[in-house]
């Protein structure tokens, strides 16, 4: 057992002295070197009577070299032995370590999904506060944006409807719409748009010709829509005189928000600090609570199909 180790500490020893290109071609050379030397065996058999003097002499540096040759595979063949060993060790290391970068990466994942319902939900939770005194409907619904490289990007949104509550997109663009009119002119408000008639048989022309007016938006649009609404009070949030978000508050019935607008603006103004907080926690994480792919749709993919899915809201 202790010549066994001996044997493959002394093989350890003369093979650290070869890299692994040499090993690889030690291993294919030697082997050939073996070949060529013995071929000349035959001329040594078949002339020994003639050059008797110098058998000997000749005999000893043949199976010498064939020993180095040996000898030298040997090691080199051990040598790239050890190196496949290392090989796959650190190969079985990196798939442990891509395991564990995985597990992370999915653990990592699950902690912004919940980061990014629970400020949705507290931006929720202050929009319910700011306007529990007016009395809205399952008609109405309250949104906050924030503004970041040229697109509004919605940070929470409150309605007792529960289909107007739901957010089907994360990104808008910002030359359109009634956003676009309160980022624009700092206060804003749209009485005027014609009532969706919801009838299986209504063409509803006059609404689509409103928006598509008034907002740029074509009917293909307007139709990819959950809401259809047709009254609209927008406002820009500042802070230090300079736009940072837009709170857009939409109904499909005419006789709730006009009634409010002066109480609506009015408690905007009051309530502006708190809505700078709101935005700017939303772009202080915006990498979290804003998904990356979100922002390829509104300049690539929309712009291409003629903003045919734009508005579904």
């Amino acid at each position: 057992m202790n010549n066994e180790k001996k044997k493959k500490s002394c093989l350890m020893k003369c093979s650290s002295f070869i890299d692994k290109n040499g090993a690889l071609v030690g291993s294919v050379l030697c082997p050939n070197l073996i070949s060529i030397i013995t071929s000349q065996k035959d001329f040594f058999e078949e002339y020994t009577i003639y050059l008797l003097p110098y058998t000997i002499h000749c005999l000893f540096w043949f199976w010498f070299w064939i020993c180095v040759c040996v000898i030298f595979t040997i090691i080199c063949t051990f040598k790239l032995y050890n190196n496949t060993k290392d090989i796959n060790k650190r190969n079985a290391e990196l798939e442990d370590k891509i395991k564990k970068l995985k597990d992370e990466n999915e653990a990592i994942n699950i902690l912004k999904c919940d980061f990014q319902k629970l400020h949705r939900d507290y931006v929720d939770m202050m929009l319910i506060n700011i306007n529990e005194s007016f009395n809205l409907t399952a008609t109405e619904r309250i949104s906050l944006y924030c503004e970041k490289s040229g697109t509004f990007n919605i940070l929470g949104r409150y309605s007792k409807n529960p289909k107007f509550n739901n957010i089907n997109r994360q990104k808008f663009l910002q030359n359109k719409g009634a956003l676009s009119q309160a980022w624009e002119q700092g206060s804003f408000s749209d009485f005027n748009c014609p009532n969706f008639i919801i009838k299986k048989n209504s063409k509803n022309k006059k609404y689509y010709n409103y928006q598509f007016n008034k907002y740029g938006y074509k009917e293909v649009q307007t139709k990819n829509r959950t809401m259809k609404s047709s009254c609209y009070i927008g406002k820009a949030i500042t802070k230090n005189n300079k736009n940072i978000g837009v709170i857009l508050y939409e109904s499909e019935n005419k006789d709730i928000l006009p009634k409010i607008n002066d109480d609506v603006i009015s408690t905007i103004d009051k309530k502006n600090d708190l809505l700078v907080n709101l935005i700017e926690s939303g772009l202080k994480y915006y990498n979290i609570i804003i998904p990356i792919e979100s922002g390829k749709i509104e300049s690539e993919v929309m712009n291409r199909l003629g903003d045919s899915n734009e508005q579904t809201t």
